[in-house]
């Protein structure tokens, strides 16, 4: 049974940057556009969570991500993690 204070947060690649989205059945709590981005920055994204109200579920570090961030296969230049309210 998933837990309702917990939320997915990708960033994936667009034609002009990145687009960083933290989602709650489907529905965009948080969509920045990072346009300047030519590639994706880890540490950079669990920022701009943190300035948004969220941080990166603290279980999600682990050997086989980067900074709680996790490649997603299927889809190329893009990462996903879990994400939990700040406040």
């Amino acid at each position: 049974m998933s837990n309702p204070s917990n939320f997915t947060a990708v960033c994936v690649a667009t034609d002009t940057g990145y687009r960083l989205r933290v989602l709650s059945e489907g529905r965009d709590l948080v969509r920045l556009d990072l346009d300047d981005w030519e590639e994706f920055r880890p540490a950079s994204a669990g920022h701009r969570l943190i300035e948004h109200g969220y941080t990166i579920r603290p279980d999600q570090r682990s050997a086989d991500t980067v900074a709680g961030w996790r490649a997603i296969p299927a889809q190329g230049r893009a990462w996903s993690t879990i994400a939990v309210p700040t406040g």
